[in-house]
């Protein structure tokens, strides 16, 4: 690839940062040497720079401080195979300062988007969080941008579909609507209304043509993966065509998220009685709601990552982080029915109505469900082999884990890329007995390691994919929406979160051996079990105590 003088010379770009990020990535197969690339050195030099690696010439050529370009030879390396694609987004990644002005108004223009594969599977690589594989200020861009105030439709239009759906437009069927939404999202908007009996109420209004515009978008994910699978047989995805046509109709339909809803809450009353005043979701208003306009109870809450608003409530950030990692394990492994996509324009915070103040001025939270249209039914032998799945890596029990990942189809290959994907940590430390080997401590080399493993195994990666039940794919993206709102709960390496997903995958075990014991001795057997990993987890959180306590002496 060549450009004219002419055409470099009409590059004008900004200044790039002073410190620019550095880059590690495994050498070629005839040196085991790692390779330190500096893709953003700042340095005028008057001739280009080359770079091998894994087989790839990077190529930059600066034209001063301020106007440079540089590229790469990409069609040469597609060429040649397709396992070089997570290398090459780690070496041709435009500079994020350059970008990020650009990508906004880039992905406003298609306003409103529509339900595609992002909103089911938001990072590159489904299994891996976007935190580790997209630079920061992507990501601080979209967070801030896409998650609740993507581009709205016209007073116009909700006028249009509130008049189709509810007979009549909002200034009949409501007291009062505001015309301006609170939030925006990829199918719906939200506008505060107010009963004629006087009930402070959300309406959730889908966005016009959103069916056409989601068949649009349907064809276009299975054309571009179809065609990638042409061209590149290692790269099969097909499977995410798939489960897009199972979601869309469901996240369409508005009334089947408000039965989600209620079935949401009716198996924590059953199930989960012990946490069951301390999750909540919006009442439906059923004479009010259709399938594409929704009327719920207004629910005043902070957002779950609003750490400010958190503190006015006087709430502790650990609470929350506490109560989000029970209920959603509670969800996976005792209800089998799971709410999946907990990012956190969808996970809402409030002090407990019940609950009166400690002494020390504390109020207890409760977590407020939003966005009932994703969810995923799991059977029962899938619900407790996923519970075992858990305990295992939790415990550090090698043969567990492998035994129950090869029951997801992970075999004797897979299986310790599988635990990796779902712990976010190496084989060797997914399988040390120490108490925090589950910890992320979030620095750049964790970063650096975690790239490299998706640039090394990506084609064990997309085999991995392909042979994993689609519901245990919902399962890991649920996990990475997770994860993000405990890393900005917590905001330091902890490993709590695993703890507590041990303890109720225990217990979902637990209970499932004793609704199958048919004898007494079989029944002693498994309250000795109880009893024994009780013990086990409690030895483990008193573990958790003192290194969190030496932890605060040594910063003192």
């Amino acid at each position: 690839m060549t450009r004219s003088k002419k055409n470099r010379a009409k590059l004008n770009c900004p200044q790039l940062p002073a410190a620019p990020p550095t880059i590690w990535r495994r050498g070629d197969k005839s040196s085991t040497k790692r390779v330190r690339l500096r893709l953003l050195d700042l340095y005028p030099v008057q001739k280009p720079i080359s770079y091998r690696h894994d087989h790839v010439c990077c190529r930059k050529t600066f034209f001063g401080q301020r106007e440079q370009i540089w590229w790469c030879d990409l069609f040469g390396a597609l060429n040649r195979s397709s396992h070089l694609l997570p290398s090459l987004w780690a070496l041709v990644r435009v500079p994020p300062p350059l970008l990020t002005p650009t990508i906004l108004p880039l992905l406003s223009s298609f306003a409103p988007p529509s339900p595609s594969a992002s909103s089911i599977y938001p990072s590159p690589l489904p299994p891996l969080p976007s935190e580790y594989l997209v630079p920061q200020e992507y990501i601080n861009t979209l967070r801030e941008s896409m998650l609740n105030r993507c581009p709205t439709s016209s007073y116009d239009q909700v006028c249009q579909v509130v008049k189709k759906e509810l007979g009549g437009p909002p200034e009949e069927i409501f007291e009062e609507f505001d015309p301006v939404p609170i939030a925006s999202a990829s199918l719906a908007q939200v506008h505060v209304a107010r009963t004629h009996q006087g009930q402070k109420v959300a309406v959730k209004v889908q966005h016009m043509h959103m069916t056409d515009t989601a068949a649009a978008d349907y064809a276009t994910v299975e054309l571009i993966v179809n065609t990638l699978h042409r061209l590149f047989p290692s790269f099969d995805y097909r499977w995410l065509v798939d489960e897009v046509h199972d979601s869309l109709p469901k996240e369409l339909d508005f009334l089947n998220e408000a039965n989600n809803s209620i079935k949401c809450m009716d198996n924590f009353r059953r199930l989960s009685p012990h946490i069951a005043e301390y999750v909540y979701a919006p009442a439906v208003y059923w004479n009010l709601s259709t399938s594409k306009l929704l009327t719920m109870e207004f629910v005043e809450g902070t957002q779950v990552n609003d750490l400010k608003n958190i503190k006015k409530l006087g709430i502790n950030p650990h609470d929350i982080a506490r109560l989000v990692s029970i209920t959603f394990a509670e969800m996976m492994f005792k209800h089998g029915f799971v709410h999946c996509d907990p990012h956190a324009a969808n996970l809402l915070v409030r002090q407990l109505p019940s609950h009166k103040s400690s002494i020390f001025g504390r109020r207890k939270p409760q977590l407020v469900l939003l966005d009932h249209g994703l969810y995923k039914l799991l059977d029962n032998s899938t619900r407790t082999n996923y519970a075992a799945l858990w305990k295992a890596l939790v415990l550090a029990d090698a043969k567990g884990i492998k035994e129950n990942c090869m029951k997801f189809g992970a075999g004797e290959d897979l299986y310790a890329l599988f635990a990796g994907i779902l712990t976010m940590r190496p084989w060797n430390r997914v399988i040390d007995p120490a108490v925090d080997h589950l910890a992320i401590k979030g620095n750049a080399g964790d970063h650096s390691e975690l790239q490299m493993y998706a640039s090394q195994y990506f084609p064990q990666i997309t085999e991995l994919l392909h042979k994993l039940p689609r519901v245990i794919l919902l399962m890991l993206k649920t996990n990475d929406c997770l994860r993000a709102v405990n890393n900005a709960l917590i905001q330091r390496p902890s490993v709590e979160s695993f703890i507590i997903i041990g303890r109720v995958s225990s217990e979902a075990l637990i209970e499932e051996k004793l609704s199958h014991a048919n004898s007494l001795f079989t029944i002693l057997l498994v309250y000795f079990e109880q009893i024994s990993l009780e013990a086990r987890f409690l030895i483990m959180q008193i573990a958790l105590w003192m290194l969190q306590l030496r932890a605060a002496f040594s910063l003192c």
